[in-house]
């Protein structure tokens, strides 16, 4: 799938430069998780791929976090910044923001194909 993918992407690019058609033809795996070992000794295998981890929490981390964010926002009392500090959420916004924006660059700047691996 992953040779699939590259191929479709190399013969649709428009390539400037040489620098371009280097950058633009290698896939980006975009590992939202953190770093495994077998993750990526498994993408050496894959030729013109690269492979970056975003180390985000799993979505059921998030899920946690946005159901606190609402019950500190729900009720009014003395210590509420504090509360909302411990539901991490901003934290875990600021890195999906970091990811999407990756993606963004990856993908609008540079023409370089990206998949996003969960």
């Amino acid at each position: 799938m992953i040779q699939a993918i590259i191929n479709a992407c190399n013969h649709t690019l428009t390539k400037n430069s040489i620098h371009d058609e280097t950058k633009s033809s290698r896939l980006l795996i975009l590992h939202a998780g953190s770093y495994d070992t077998c993750i990526e000794n498994s993408a050496k295998y894959y030729t013109n791929c690269d492979i970056q981890f975003m180390n985000l929490p799993d979505i059921h981390a998030i899920n946690r976090s946005a159901q606190m964010l609402r019950r500190a926002n729900a009720v009014q009392c003395d210590n509420w910044l504090s509360q909302v500090t411990s539901t991490r959420w901003l934290q875990n916004l600021s890195a999906l923001i970091t990811a999407a924006s990756c993606v963004v660059a990856n993908v609008n700047k540079d023409n370089r194909p990206v998949l996003v691996h969960c």
